[in-house]
C-alpha cells in the first residue's frame, strides 16, 4: 500500500491564493487516504493544480542567500535583526464575516464571505534617522544622499528617500455561492472567488545603503466561477458535472520606472575607514516579471451500482490553459559607478541591459485531456 494525502477534497478553482477566507475551511474537506485512492477525489483537482508558478520559480533563484521575513528579507547571519524589529511600530490588523441563508425556503440559499488582513512591517536595514544603538550599522548621512540624489537628478532619475521604509502587505479574499434545489433529482452549485494580494520588498544593508526607489510590490490576484451540477436517476445512479474558469494574474510592479544605478567605493562619512555602496531605481532582476494564467476545466463523473457490491464510475477530465510568462531582467538597464565623482561627471564602469531576441514574452496554450474508470467493491 502507498500513503496518498489529498488536500482541498472539496475545494474550489482559485481558493488557493495564498490566504484563503477562515469560512473556506469549514466548507472544504481534508481527506487522507489509505491505499489505492479515489480516481474520483484525484479528477477534483483544482483547475492549474498542475501548473508551477514560473514567475515564483524565479523570485526563489533572485532571493537565494536572504531568508523571508513578513514584509521583507533578512540577510543570512544577520546580528540583532530581532531587537530592531521588537521595538518598532508594527501593525497586523484583520476582519472578515459571513453571510448565508434561503432565498427561497428549501429551494435556493446563498453564502457570503469576506475576509481582509492589513500588515505593516519595518524594512529590515540601516536607515537616517535611526537610533544610536540601532544593530544595523549606518554608514550615510543626509548629505549623502542629497548628493546622490542630486547626481541622479541630472539624467532625470528620482532616487528617493533614505528614511525609514515600512512594507505593506494589504490582502483581500471575497468567497460568493448559490445552492438552487431545481427538483428532488436533481440540484445547482454555483460558486465565485476572489482574491488579491499585495506585498511591498524592500530591504537595506550595512554595505549597500538603497533609497526608497529600489522597492517594488508583488501584485497578484485570482478569480473564479465554477458550476456544479448533481443528478441522481432512478436505478441508483449520480452524475456530478463541473464547469471552472479561473484567471490569475502576478506581476512586480514599480513606483517609477527606470534604470537601476549603483554608486560604489564611497567614504562613509560616519564611519571612519570604510566604504559603501549607494543604490537607487527599480530593482534590476525585477524590471519585467509578470505571470497571466487562464484556465478552463471540463469534469464528468457518471456513477453507476451494478450489484454484488460494485460501485463503478466511468470519469473524464479536459483543461486547457492560456500562459504569458514575461521575465525579463535588466530590461530598463542598469549602471554601475565607481564613485560619486564619477556619477557626477557621467563617467559609468559597467552598464547592463537585457535584450531580447525576438518575442522575450513567452506566450503558449495547452490541454490535458484523460478519462478514468473506477470499480468500488465492498465486500460482504
Amino acid at each position: 500500500d502507498r500513503l496518498v494525502v489529498v488536500g482541498r477534497g472539496e475545494g474550489q478553482p482559485g481558493d488557493g491564493l495564498r490566504r484563503p477566507p477562515r469560512e473556506l475551511h469549514r466548507v472544504a474537506r481534508r481527506r487522507l487516504l489509505l491505499g489505492v485512492g479515489d480516481g474520483r477525489r484525484r479528477a477534483r483537482q483544482l483547475p492549474g493544480d498542475g501548473l508551477q508558478r514560473i514567475a515564483h520559480r524565479a523570485e526563489r533563484c533572485a532571493d537565494v542567500g536572504h531568508r523571508a521575513v513578513p514584509g521583507g528579507s533578512h540577510p543570512r547571519g544577520a546580528v540583532g535583526a530581532d531587537r530592531d524589529l521588537d521595538r518598532a511600530v508594527v501593525s497586523h490588523r484583520q476582519f472578515g464575516g459571513s453571510l448565508g441563508g434561503p432565498i427561497i425556503k428549501d429551494k435556493l440559499h446563498f453564502f457570503a464571505a469576506a475576509e481582509g488582513t492589513s500588515a505593516n512591517q519595518p524594512a529590515f536595514g540601516p536607515y537616517i534617522g535611526q537610533p544610536q544603538d540601532a544593530a544595523q550599522q549606518l554608514r550615510v548621512d543626509q548629505a549623502l544622499v542629497d548628493r546622490f540624489n542630486a547626481a541622479l537628478a541630472q539624467y532625470g532619475i528620482d532616487g528617493g528617500s533614505g528614511g525609514q521604509e515600512f512594507n505593506k502587505n494589504p490582502i483581500t479574499n471575497l468567497v460568493g455561492r448559490l445552492d438552487w434545489a431545481v427538483s428532488s433529482k436533481n440540484r445547482v452549485v454555483l460558486r465565485g472567488i476572489y482574491n488579491k494580494s499585495q506585498g511591498d520588498d524592500f530591504s537595506r544593508s550595512t554595505s549597500t545603503f538603497t533609497l526608497s526607489s529600489n522597492r517594488f510590490k508583488r501584485d497578484e490576484w485570482s478569480s473564479s466561477i465554477t458550476g456544479q451540477f448533481f443528478s441522481n436517476f432512478n436505478n441508483g445512479a449520480t452524475n456530478e458535472l463541473q464547469l471552472g474558469v479561473i484567471r490569475q494574474r502576478f506581476a512586480r510592479v514599480f513606483d517609477n520606472i527606470g534604470p537601476q544605478v549603483t554608486v560604489s567605493n564611497v567614504p562613509s562619512p560616519l564611519v571612519a575607514g570604510t566604504l559603501v555602496a549607494l543604490r537607487a531605481g527599480p530593482d534590476s532582476n525585477s524590471h519585467i516579471n509578470q505571470l497571466d494564467q487562464d484556465v478552463l476545466e471540463f469534469r464528468n463523473d457518471l456513477t453507476m451500482p451494478l450489484g454484488n457490491g460494485h460501485l463503478v464510475t466511468l470519469g473524464a477530465r479536459a483543461e486547457v490553459y492560456k500562459i504569458r510568462n514575461a521575465f525579463w531582467q535588466n530590461a530598463f538597464g542598469s549602471w554601475r559607478f565607481e564613485s560619486m565623482e564619477a556619477l557626477e561627471a557621467g563617467t559609468a564602469f559597467a552598464y547592463g541591459v537585457g535584450v531580447g531576441r525576438g518575442d522575450p514574452i513567452a506566450r503558449f496554450t495547452t490541454s490535458n485531456l484523460s478519462f478514468y474508470l473506477q470499480d468500488q467493491w465492498t465486500v460482504n
